[in-house]
């Protein structure tokens, strides 16, 4: 947080939100029903499964399948 003093009745506070990433990933943004996203998303507090890793499983997976990573 920085505070910021404008004049002497006005005090604005100004909150900065800094969301870090693992150096060289990249962020995918895609759209998913919300129904089956909380359904899965049961299925993976019940069994200690993370969305986004599996997702990432299934990416190398594919790449995997073409030979486009060993």
């Amino acid at each position: 947080m920085i505070y910021i003093k404008t004049n002497n009745f006005i005090n604005t506070y100004i909150y900065f939100y800094v969301r870090t990433m693992k150096k060289g990933n990249d962020k995918l943004t895609i759209s998913i029903d919300k129904r089956i996203k909380d359904l899965f998303k049961e299925i993976c507090d019940e069994e200690g499964l993370k969305v986004g890793k599996q997702i990432e499983l299934f990416l190398l997976q594919e790449l995997k399948k073409r030979g486009r990573v060993k």
